[in-house]
């Protein structure tokens, strides 16, 4: 024992300067945690306050009924400049809530696949994909056509 009090006699300032370090950088780590957590819900209260004005505005324009019909003659009447620009919002407004997903924002990712897959094998919606995957994040690209052939697929083998 009175090697410890010689040892802490002449190396006090050492370990109260080593523990004021260390409680420092604790702090800072759960700093930097409750940050990230805030920040994140921050960004899923703007994705959820976007997906809102987004569906509003196909709700409230006629000329973007035909995004969500099962059947579309794309050869008598093709997509309309009103339509692809909505389109391409939502393929926006998708790769961004996959992008929070990936980042840990509390977003259901198998929620987004039903929708991806739901919405992206509509024609319009379908066409429109395919005309601006290739300027998507490749993950994504597979994530979106991974959805929509699982769905394709599922509504080609139900009797």
């Amino acid at each position: 024992m009175a090697s410890f009090e010689s040892w802490l006699e002449t190396n006090w300032f050492n370990l109260v300067q080593t523990v004021s370090i260390v409680v420092g950088l604790l702090f800072a780590g759960l700093s930097l945690r409750r940050d990230a957590r805030s920040r994140r819900l921050s960004n899923l209260l703007v994705l959820k306050q976007e997906h809102r004005e987004l569906w509003n505005t196909i709700h409230e324009k006629p000329g973007l009924a035909r995004i969500l019909q099962k059947e579309v003659d794309l050869v008598a009447t093709p997509i309309t400049n009103e339509e692809e620009t909505f389109l391409r919002q939502l393929i926006v407004h998708v790769a961004v809530a996959w992008e929070l997903i990936q980042d840990g924002t509390p977003l259901n990712l198998a929620g987004l696949r039903r929708d991806v897959a739901g919405v992206f094998s509509l024609p319009l919606p379908k066409l429109a994909w395919e005309r601006a995957r290739e300027a998507q994040n490749r993950r994504f690209m597979k994530f979106v056509d991974r959805a929509v052939a699982t769905r394709l697929k599922r509504d080609k083998d139900r009797p």
